[in-house]
Parts: structure tokens; sequence; C-alpha cells
């Protein structure tokens, strides 16, 4: 393709997405578009504060719009907002990414429902190709992005045009300002522009683009670790030894925002399955039952109670005092260290690869296991871990709690 046909492409898509914009706008608020002015004072979303302050950034774009229309300048206006995609790749905004896997699966929905696929964009020409595309990304972008997505982006568009600032480059934060100004208005006639930027359009299509490398990847691993029949003991080693490794190394060179992406993901899996444990909804059956027995006594002592049970648990966590809170938590910290000697610690590590290796617990749990295999053989783990393995140490005493009390209610 040449330079001078790709420019006009460019143009071809501005012009769509311009169009295609007022005329949804238009639907939802069909009374005449405000004077220019006016309308960029409108953003309900930020502090009166930075109100004025994007409208004092985006005053570099305002010489070219003196000499023309109201309508003429929103269009122009409009064109640094809809031809953002660059502005995915900068440092504040390249992490962010919707899950890759409903991304995927959304776009490969919406092929579906509009009778597209790569066959028949293939024989499309260039024009009509690009524009069912175009409709392909907006429609997946109309339903991954969530207000969290959106917040995030928000919040990226202002550390970046406040970096931006600090280096006096006031083209660029012209741009940025009006990007974050649209975005951050309110009203269900931006919502539905939102899919129509380019900025969204780019964080959504690289996270269509992971997805499918990540799909490709997932189906792989099957074959790469052998298969269902040889257990999962010894996993992140067959792992750490396949090809994927490789391949994931080239897809983080490639996309740099990704490994901030997955770093967010695995600190989400890793809450989610010590909370689960914590509140007795995964049970690995970490502990003994004379460990537990130890550690309820030890929690009794601290407390000063003769007995302990469900029911009266929250009513007493309430009205402790925080020089009482102190000394359980302190309590139950020296149990578990004394606990854990060197010799106890190999067999946590051999109960976690029992439970993997016979599957133990549902499917879901997989990659919170490994990471807890993975950060439990380290040789200062009890030390490193001390919250997890308190907080199991808790959510197992209750379990038994519970079980204690089931039982004297049946007999």
């Amino acid at each position: 393709m040449t330079k001078r046909s790709k420019k006009d492409r460019r143009k071809r898509e501005r012009e769509r997405r311009a169009a295609e914009m007022r005329r949804k706008q238009a639907a939802v608020a069909p009374e005449r578009v405000p004077p220019k002015k006016r309308r960029l004072e409108k953003t309900a979303k930020a502090s009166s504060h930075q109100q004025d302050e994007l409208f004092e950034d985006m005053l570099p774009l305002f010489p070219k719009l003196d000499s023309v229309s109201d309508v003429s300048a929103a269009e122009q206006l409009m064109t640094p907002i809809l031809m953002s995609d660059a502005l995915a790749d900068e440092p504040e905004l390249d992490h962010i990414f919707i899950d890759p896997f409903l991304c995927a699966e959304t776009l490969a929905q919406v092929g579906q429902e509009m009778g597209l696929d790569p066959e028949s964009l293939s024989v499309l020409d260039e024009e009509e190709g690009e524009d069912a595309r175009l409709d392909m990304l907006e429609e997946v972008a109309r339903r991954v992005v969530t207000d969290e997505v959106r917040q995030e982006i928000l919040d990226g568009l202002n550390s970046l045009r406040l970096r931006l600032k600090r280096s006096r480059k006031r083209k660029r934060v012209a741009q940025i300002a009006a990007v974050q100004s649209f975005l951050g208005m309110g009203g269900d006639g931006n919502d539905e522009a939102w899919p129509m930027i380019g900025l969204v359009q780019a964080i959504v299509a690289r996270s269509i683009a992971v997805g499918f490398e990540m799909v490709e990847a997932s189906m792989e691993i099957k074959d790469q670790v052998g298969g269902e029949d040889r257990g999962l003991a010894g996993l992140p080693q067959r792992l750490a030894e396949s090809p994927l490794v490789k391949k994931f190394d080239k897809l983080l060179k490639k996309v740099p925002g990704l490994s901030g992406f997955l770093t967010k993901q695995a600190d989400s899996i890793w809450k989610e399955g010590v909370n689960a444990i914590y509140e007795g909804k995964l049970s690995l059956e970490l502990y003994s039952l004379e460990e537990l027995a130890g550690g309820v006594d030890t929690l009794r002592t601290a407390l000063g109670i003769d007995t302990i049970n469900e029911a009266e648990s929250e009513p007493i966590a309430a009205s402790m005092s925080e020089e009482k809170g102190k000394a359980v938590v302190l309590a139950i910290d020296n149990y578990v260290g004394q606990l854990f000697t060197p010799d106890r610690l190999d067999q946590l590590r051999a109960r976690i690869a029992t439970v993997m290796d016979t599957g133990e617990y549902p499917g879901r749990w997989l990659s919170f296991l490994l990471m807890l295999q993975e950060h439990m053989a380290y040789e200062d783990a009890a030390e490193n871990e001390r919250g997890f393995l308190i907080k199991a140490l808790i959510g197992e005493m209750r379990s038994i709690v519970e079980e204690d009390e089931e039982a004297e209610r049946e007999a």
C-alpha cells in the first residue's frame, strides 16, 4: 500500500468515525450542539479545578477553529480525539488491557453475529474490509469496556497529560486534554461514543491480539505437559522446560505493557485464593488436627475465654480493644512461627504437591496453587509467607469449629 493510499484510508476512517459519532449523539440528544467553548467546559466527571485546567491545556487547538463555523469547529476538534490510537503506547496507558480471553471470545461472537469470518473478509475490497473490521472492533469495545476500564483510561490520560506538561509539549498536551475532556463527559451519548475513539479501539485491539495468542498457548499446554495422565506433580518444572516459556517471553517483549497487566492479574488470583482459604471456601488441609487444636487453644488463651464458637466470634472481635487485638495477632504469629520448622515446611510442600497431583480441588484454583507451590519453594517461605500461613490456619480452624458445632447440634 502506498503512502498516499494509507493517508486516504485514514482520512476516510476519520470522516466515517466523525459521521457515525454525530449520528449517535444526535439520536440521544437531538437538540442543537452547543457552541464549542460551552461544550468543552462540560466535563461532568472532573473537578471544577480540573475543568479549568483541561480547557487551558486545549487552547493550542483553538487558533485553528476561530475562522470556521461551530459545526466545522466541532469536526476539527474531534479529529485529534478520534485519531488518538498512538496514545495507547504511552507508558501511562500501555499496561491497560481488557481480559484478553474475553476480548478474543467476544470478537468471535461478534463476527458470527455479523456473518463475518477471515474467509468472508478476504473477498471484500480494501475499503469494505476496513469498514467491516472497524464495525466489529467498535461492537467488541461496546461490550467489553467496563466502568473500571473507563476510569483506568481516564487516570492514565491524566498522568500522561501532567507528564508532558512538565516537558512543555503543548501540542501533544492539547490533544490529550481534548481526549480526556471528551471521555470525561457524562451522559448516554458520550458512553456510546467511547468505542469509536482511537485510544479505546487500540486498547481493545491489542487485548484481542494478546487474547488469541494466549488461547493458542493454553491449547498447547496439554500437549507440552503430557496430558492429565501424568498428573500435575512437577507441572511448574515441565512448563519451565517447554517451548511455551520462550513463546511468552517473545509476547512480553512485543507487548511491553503486558507484563504489568499480568502482574495485576497474578495479584488478583493470589488474593482471591488466599481469601477463599481464609473463608473456608477452599480447603487444602495444610494443617493436622493436632495443629489446629493447638491453634484454637492459642487463640482462646490470647482472648481469655474458655470456648470459641462461630456465633460469638464476631461480637468478640468487634468489642476487642486495640491492645487485645495486637496480643491475639502476636500469639497466632508466634504459634505459626514456632510450628514451621524446616522439616514441617517440607511436609507442607509435600501436601501441596499431593493436592495438585490428585486434583483435590476445583479446577479454577490451578493458577493459585501453582503460585502457592512456587512461593513455598523458597527456603525462607515460613517467614515471607507468614501472612498466608496465618490466614490458612484461621480458615481451617474456623472449619473445624463449625464442624464441632454441627456435630453437637446433631447429637
